[in-house]
């Protein structure tokens, strides 16, 4: 593992920090997790329920996991969903800050207010939660619900779908 003070730019790097999230926390982001956060970014389960208090770094490391997940498997799918756009957003702008605080800087193909699109093909994107707009979407590596329990359940009944064509496919709920 690279020390903290080392830029990770090197292949030997890269490849340290792809098989493991919590180190990328560590080491690329500047962020130390906290015991629960590297248990959680080391785990490989396909479904995750965060229940836990206020302010305590859930968006923060879903939000590593998010940008470890489209650097460290090319060409994945991201959604960020929350009961609002604004609050999806919010998360999504996390994602966004770790992003461009990444050194050497990660180029995107394409960005707006609500999504990026990285140049190994990997996608974030920001949805509401509501059940008729959030469809259309295929095969996402990762899926993040913030605010879960005051999403409705027709938004739980259109992502389950997306994750069964998915066979790699988690779901991280806040």
């Amino acid at each position: 593992m690279p020390s903290r003070r080392e830029t990770p730019t090197d292949l030997q790097t890269a490849i340290a920090l792809g098989p493991r999230p919590d180190w990328f926390m560590r080491d690329r982001l500047g962020k130390a997790p906290d015991p629960w956060q590297e248990q959680l970014l080391r785990s490989r389960s396909k479904q995750v329920i965060i229940n836990a208090g206020r302010q305590i770094g859930k968006s923060t490391v879903v939000a590593a996991a998010a940008l470890h997940t489209c650097l460290y498997q090319p060409g994945s799918l991201v959604l960020v969903i929350a009961p609002s756009q604004r609050q999806s957003r919010e998360l999504f702008i996390k994602i966004h800050d770790f992003l461009s605080k990444l050194e050497p800087a990660e180029e995107l193909e394409e960005e707006t207010k609500l999504s990026f699109m990285m140049q190994n093909g990997s996608r974030a994107v920001v949805l509401p939660g509501d059940g008729r707009t959030i469809r259309g979407y295929s095969s996402p590596a990762l899926i993040l619900m913030d605010e879960a329990a005051f999403i409705p359940d027709e938004v739980f009944d259109a992502t389950i779908p997306m994750l069964a064509a998915s066979p790699e496919g988690r779901i991280f709920l806040l």
